[in-house]
């Protein structure tokens, strides 16, 4: 059989579908991986290997009774939280751990959501106070005072301003005509206008004027900067603005009411189960609600810059609270919104763009819904990604991106997941996030607990899937910023093995580690769950209880030692050492597409493949091995000659050649695995295949 030789320069397409394999004239074959497991792509080209996760605590009791989330609670970039809700409960993480009491016991604040409404929870934040809403609940406003103190309470409706209390009418002249008046108190620190006091009514002169006047007398409300002055004729309800005063008194001398203004009414909204709405965002300084189970399709949104108010004026204003309806063929739930140049809604039918009329802002008198897809949303929160909307699509198994397009003056919808759809057959995303640093990855979390990665940068045409493995199910996951890079924490269900030999399941709160950019096989940290140990050289690790009766794998001081099992909470090393890392193995994978021959243009369809020499070029790398797809795997042997047995190796960046044991197939994949605690980086491969006849 003739020589030929398969290069591969790219790994960025990440792993494609099965449907792909005889695609080698699509353009991300060249680019793509059968199997890309545990490993992620940079935007250059090379797949390195997933760091392990750093085991920060054991979530609560509670965490057993129905589902757990992890939300973030971002002030500023040093002061980030993770919160983690469980059945009537949360518990706040904090850098290197749980947040304490005064007593040194976890912090937890007792909250209505049970284990059961907890993944219908929806969110989102404004500085110091995080807004929750689920169908099953009345909104709640979750505030931190200070690092110890939380609280959480339903959301008061209503003007922060108190009104003030009309105390008298004082009438000079004839008693023809009955008035009614009002009077309400706007917030010097906010401009905010209260509801009016009660009405109050007097008869006074047909005409009012300097000889004929009404005396209005209040008392001062706290915080107020002015007062406005409202008159109505008794018994028909409608009020005009005629002044504002300063002080605690107002003649009325018959200035004209202007009704154009007239005062706040009282709206009530969210009283009752049924109406308790399912998503909430911000969007021009309102706060948004949208949907409820009684309104499905409805919009509510507070009045401009007062997240708390929701009333209304008569006539409308401007600045009054808002209700939209989006009027469609059939009634489906909003399943999101995300506030932008318009409010962008994802029902379970299609997308929508609510705004004012041309450039005015959203209000009473100025909205408009149009539609833009008719795709539908799963009930999963969308994700911005720079100028990009994502979002799953109805049936939660397709990724879609929102997107302007400037030609059509639209937004259009495209399938992401399309050359990767073997991931979610039979199954469907319960949880995502996205990870903006260091290389902007969205993680999918499956309800088979599965967790998928997608690296998407659109201005480098980067869609690239990857799948994550780990001996344990994952349940939630969220990302807060860290110092240098973003931080992906994770809920894993894990099985560990007591010592009376029954198993124990347990929810383990976890940290992805940094990306290895060191230069030093001592830093890198290739475990699940794991622990690490910096300090005086050490033969004996404790306080592993959370991984009793697991076989783990040990790098100590760079070296790798054989695994062993956790007894008692404790392992022995076999040479005390400083830098330990110590956790749960894993495999991480990759088998390259193998591209079509230029000489054969599409003819070696069909034809045996037999793969002889590999060349690859690693960079940071350390072990690892590789071996025809289907056959045995030889080991990579980086270690120099210069290199003195019983010390760590450097860390290997270069070419290197291995000669694999041949396996006739009409596949003639190469498999590159690393299942040992190290780094492992590959730039490119090039092998040496023999094709022909069978």
């Amino acid at each position: 059989m003739p020589k030929t030789m398969i290069v591969q320069t790219s790994f960025n397409a990440g792993e494609l579908s099965p449907h792909m394999a005889a695609r080698t004239d699509q353009g991300r074959y060249a680019a793509g991986c059968r199997t890309l497991k545990n490993m992620l792509v940079l935007p250059h080209g090379p797949a390195y290997r997933r760091p392990g996760t750093e085991y920060m605590g054991e979530a609560s009791a509670t965490a057993t009774q129905g589902a757990a989330r992890l939300i973030p609670f971002v002030f500023n970039t040093d002061q980030t939280y993770v919160l983690e809700v469980t059945h009537k409960c949360i518990r706040f993480w904090h850098k290197q751990g749980l947040i304490t009491d005064s007593n040194n016991a976890a912090l937890s604040l007792a909250t209505p959501y049970a284990g059961e409404h907890v993944n219908s929870l929806r969110f989102c934040q404004s500085a110091d106070v995080m807004y929750m809403v689920s169908p099953h609940y009345p909104p709640h406003r979750l505030e931190r005072r200070s690092h110890t103190n939380w609280t959480i309470v339903p959301l008061a409706f209503q003007a922060s301003q108190a009104p003030p209390e009309l105390i008298s009418l004082a009438v000079t002249g004839s008693a023809q005509r009955e008035y009614a008046y009002v009077v309400t108190a706007i917030n010097k620190e906010t401009d905010e206008e209260s509801l009016p006091s009660p009405v109050k009514t007097c008869m006074a002169a047909s005409a009012l004027n300097t000889g004929s006047y009404i005396r209005l007398s209040w008392k001062e409300a706290e915080g107020a900067r002015e007062y406005r002055i409202y008159r109505g004729d008794a018994g028909v309800g409608n009020y005009g603005l005629i002044g504002r005063a300063t002080g605690t008194s107002y003649t009325d001398r018959g200035q004209a009411a202007d009704f154009s203004v007239g005062a706040p009414e009282s709206k009530a909204v969210f009283t009752k189960k049924g109406n308790y709405p399912m998503t909430v965002q911000f969007y021009q300084q309102r706060l948004c609600f949208g949907g409820a189970f009684e309104a499905p399709q409805t919009i509510w949104t507070s009045r401009s810059g007062n997240y708390h108010n929701m009333n209304i004026s008569y006539p409308l204003q401007g600045d009054d609270a808002c209700t939209v309806t989006i009027a469609a063929e059939r009634v489906s739930q909003i399943n999101w919104m995300l506030g932008g140049k318009t409010l962008l809604v994802g029902t379970e039918d299609g997308e929508w763009a609510i705004s004012g009329y041309g450039s005015e802002p959203l209000a009473p008198n100025s909205c408009q819904v149009e539609r833009y897809g008719s795709y539908g949303s799963a009930c999963l929160p969308a994700i911005t990604l720079g100028d990009t909307v994502i979002y799953v699509q109805r049936g939660g198994r397709v990724v879609r991106e929102l997107r302007y397009a400037l030609d059509s003056d639209s937004y259009a919808s495209t399938n992401l997941s399309l050359l990767a759809e073997h991931f979610f057959l039979g199954r469907r995303i319960i949880d995502w996030v996205w990870q903006q640093s260091p290389h902007s990855v969205l993680w999918c979390v499956l309800d088979n607990g599965t967790l998928l990665g997608l690296t998407f940068i659109r201005e480098h045409t980067v869609v690239s899937w990857h799948r994550h493995e780990t001996q344990g199910i994952v349940e939630a996951v969220t990302v807060i910023p860290g110092q240098e890079d973003d931080e992906l924490w994770l809920l894993v269900r894990r099985t560990r093995k007591m010592q009376n030999g029954k198993p124990e399941s347990f929810l383990s709160v976890e940290r992805l580690a940094p990306m290895f950019r060191s230069d030093k096989a001592e830093d890198a940290f290739f475990v699940d769950c794991g622990l690490t140990w910096r300090g005086a050289p050490v033969s004996r690790l404790v306080g592993l209880h959370h991984l009793e009766g697991m076989e783990v794998q040990l790098l100590a001081n760079g070296m790798v030692l054989p695994p062993r099992v956790v007894q008692n909470g404790a392992v022995s090393l076999d040479f005390p050492a400083s830098v330990v890392h110590v956790g749960l193995g894993y495999t991480s994978d990759i088998v390259p597409m193998m591209t079509e021959p230029v000489e054969f243009q599409g003819k070696s369809l069909g034809m045996a493949r037999r793969v002889g020499r590999v060349r690859l070029a690693l960079y940071g790398s350390l072990g690892g091995q590789v071996g025809a797809e289907g056959g045995s795997m030889r080991p990579l042997l980086l270690r120099t000659v210069n290199q003195p047995l019983g010390t760590s190796s450097d860390l290997y960046s270069g070419e290197h050649s291995v000669l694999v044991d041949a396996i006739i197939s009409t596949r003639g994949g190469v498999c590159f695995r690393q299942a040992e605690p190290l780094p492992f980086t590959l730039t490119a491969v090039s092998c040496e295949v023999e094709i022909g006849e069978m």
